[in-house]
């Protein structure tokens, strides 16, 4: 059910917020094309640079997949803990100590990364008996602070401070569950920076921890049971000693946890016949009800999934599908007695709001409440007696309240063009929360009162960037099909179109995840130093739904990166910048794209950036969540499918004699969403194609998952490196 980015839906909101330092409209464009000025790739002797790079051994395992012999000469290295692989890792972060020690005024660019990330966060407060939780960070603070308070707006006392539970960043904030009338809070905490997420429970009133502990659990929050005495969770078996990374995710299982209780806990949900299933779960608001989202990893992930509901006061009652047959998305919203209220894809590629009733013996009928529309439904949330429901226009949100039965209740007026997550409330309270953030705005809580539509900000933050200082237009151009695709660009009022101007393009492209406008420290770094952020809507997201989403999966995946390339020479085209002085960067899904289009145009970029990146396209469904990711990517297994993903895999794409752009590899020791041999091996294979002087190098940071560092300090010292990278490549002096 994961993407190899996208936090857990339930858990996005707290992982946006993260608490952390953080992953106009003009007329369509005229066909993109490549400028005169961009050379094509060239071939040459490897450079005498190459010298340099730690050797790593050409092992000689060679397959015959589909008919097709695959040579896979760097396969050693999957072996992580050995003596080898540990050696030239070793190695390799020596070179790439030595390279950025030589970045000029690297500690003015973690001084000012640190400065543009020094703000106060501040979440959405939930709403639970007699109290109010909220996550709190200074932004000097190393990890945030779960406060307890009486009121959405008082200031509270700290309830778990995480960097006092950890004073050495080895565990992470990972999420927290408050019981329902507020008597215990359920806190995670990450085994440095990796999925695996053990949970602690603290008594509100005392601030001391039971001796209850839960472990072995990745991507999905627990959720309490009505009377407090328990709750439940979803769980893995515990991985063999040393595979945490690579064992693949199967057995999941919905268990139960009673407060005091010893020993295994009980099973509530599995379907062993089922291995590669996973389930999330949730409980109605009014406790009856235990919600059981499932999705299968050999399916694929994104946009299918079935529906379960066990009634939790009933003995030996056995869970009722609301949604069956993994034939499209079903998102759990809320309920009312025995009526559920869905977000749903099915026959509606849009999306719109059903409900379905398990006493209906009609069952599966079900009845349209919000009906679809023109633009893509992304969130919808119960707050009150309203649906609060976000649209996107052209990547950009909107927000409307409609009645429990449909009627529309009226647009919510938004602060900018930006981005709204709406938070769910409960039913008897008359303001709702949501969180607004665009590329000039920090995340900011708002409230707004249900019965005016009116919203205002908790407290809104104050950063160094200076709103009146810049522009972001949204502008559109043509892919290589022609296709119209959004983008937008963020800059200095008054950007002189010469070419001249450093440029960062990143993208996503994947999982039905649309690129919206949000604001990122480290993009407000760049902008700071004159630089320009360009951000493309492409397909393989849902910025205008269902079909552009699908339009590049599978065997069609090309499309996504030919959308990217194309943005590319767009903003070459247009004089936004030059090759020379364009980087790209992407992590995860996104890693993918950047390492794609490098390997396919490695003459259009002047520095690329890989995080994170799901780079052999072979091997990906071997371990872990992989699986999972069929289907999106498409299977390995499949001959069709194999055909296209060795097409574009980046790792069998890499062609020696190649001059390639400045290229920094990262990734995390710990990182259990995508395993970091990914980069190993890409990294490997580019060091040894390298015909040109430009460094190819790899940082693997310590204490460090999928999405990054458990503390500041850890995150600014990996953005410094990484900016460091881009500014010395693109050869950007910072300005005093």
């Amino acid at each position: 059910m994961k993407d190899p980015c996208a936090a857990p839906r339930r858990a996005l909101v707290t992982a946006l917020v993260g608490l952390a330092c953080a992953c106009g409209s003009e007329a369509a464009a005229p066909p993109a094309r490549t400028p005169e000025a961009t050379p094509p790739a060239t071939k040459a002797e490897p450079a005498q640079a190459a010298s340099v790079y730690p050797v790593a051994r050409k092992g000689d395992v060679v397959e015959t997949l589909h008919g097709v012999k695959v040579a896979d000469p760097y396969r050693w290295l999957e072996d992580m803990h050995s003596a080898e692989t540990r050696a030239w890792l070793d190695a390799e972060s020596a070179l790439t100590r030595r390279w950025l020690e030589g970045v000029p005024r690297r500690d003015s660019i973690a001084e000012r990364i640190a400065a543009a990330g020094d703000f106060e966060r501040i979440s959405p407060p939930r709403h639970k008996g007699k109290h109010w939780f909220v996550l709190r960070t200074s932004g000097q603070q190393e990890q945030p602070v779960l406060h307890v308070a009486d009121a959405p707006t008082d200031e509270g006392r700290p309830l778990v401070e995480f960097s006092k539970i950890s004073p050495d960043g080895k565990l992470g904030f990972a999420g927290f569950s408050p019981s329902p009338r507020g008597t215990y809070v359920a806190y995670g905490l990450s085994q440095g920076g990796s999925d695996w997420t053990e949970w602690r429970v603290r008594e509100v009133a005392t601030g001391r921890d039971l001796p209850d502990r839960v472990e072995w659990t990745k991507y999905y929050r627990p959720v309490w049971a009505a009377d407090e005495k328990a709750f439940y969770y979803s769980g893995f078996p515990k991985p063999p000693s040393g595979e945490e990374l690579t064992a693949k995710d199967l057995g999941c299982a919905v268990r139960v946890h009673r407060l005091g209780a010893a020993g295994p806990d009980p099973v509530v949900y599995e379907r062993p016949e089922h291995p590669t299933w996973q389930f999330a779960p949730e409980v109605t608001e009014d406790g009856r009800y235990l919600v059981i989202t499932i999705g299968d990893g050999q399916v694929g992930d994104r946009g299918v999934e079935e529906i379960h509901a066990l009634d939790l006061t009933a003995k030996a009652a056995k869970p009722v599908p609301l949604a069956e047959g993994f034939d499209a998305e079903y998102v759990y919203v809320t309920s009312e007695g025995s009526t559920f209220y869905l977000k749903t894809s099915r026959e509606a590629p849009k999306g719109r709001v059903i409900t379905v009733d398990l006493r209906d013996p009609a069952r599966p009928v079900r009845k349209t409440i919000v009906p679809e529309g023109a633009m893509p439904i992304t969130w919808v949330v119960r707050a009150g007696d309203r649906l609060l429901v976000t649209t996107l226009v052209d990547a950009k949100s909107r927000l409307r309240a409609f009645g429990l039965d449909g009627a529309d209740k009226g647009e919510i007026a938004l602060p900018g063009m930006g981005t709204v997550f709406p938070i769910d409330g409960g039913r008897a309270e008359r303001s709702a929360f949501y969180m607004y953030t665009s590329f000039d705005a920090p995340m900011t809580t708002y409230r707004v009162d249900l019965a005016t539509g009116k919203s205002e900000p908790l407290r809104r933050p104050k950063t160094t960037l200076d709103p009146s200082a810049y522009e972001t237009r949204q502008v559109f151009y043509a892919s290589k099909d022609g296709t119209r695709v959004p983008m937008f660009l963020v800059h200095r009022k008054g950007l002189a179109l010469d070419g001249n101007n450093p440029t960062y393009l990143t993208g996503y492209g994947g999982y039905g995840a649309p690129m919206t406008p949000y604001y990122n420290p480290e993009h407000a770094f760049w902008l700071s130093i004159g630089g320009v952020l360009a951000i493309p809507g492409l397909r393989g997201g849902n910025e205008y739904g269902e079909a552009w989403a699908r339009a590049a999966e599978k065997t069609r995946k090309q499309v996504t990166f030919d959308d990217f390339i194309a943005a590319a020479e767009h903003l070459v085209a247009q004089k936004i910048t030059s090759p020379r002085k364009l980087a790209i960067s992407g992590a995860s899904n996104g890693g993918l794209l950047v390492a794609a289009a490098m390997t396919q145009r490695p003459d259009l970029f002047g520095a690329v950036v890989v995080e994170v990146g799901v780079l052999d396209m072979l091997r990906f469904h071997l371990v872990g969540q992989g699986e999972g990711w069929t289907g999106v990517y498409g299977s390995p297994t499949v001959p069709e499918e194999f055909r296209a993903l060795l097409a574009y895999s980046p790792l069998h794409n890499v062609e020696p004699g190649t001059s390639y752009p400045p290229t920094f590899v990262i990734t995390g020791e710990n990182d259990a969403r995508v395993v970091p041999w990914h980069s190993y091996k890409f990294v490997a294979a580019l060091q040894a194609a390298q015909a040109g002087p430009a460094p190819v190098l790899l940082n693997v940071q310590g204490s460090s998952g999928h999405h990054g560092g458990t503390t500041r300090s850890a995150t600014i010292r990996g953005r410094a490196d990484k900016y460091g990278f881009l500014l010395k490549s693109l050869d950007v002096t910072l300005p005093p």
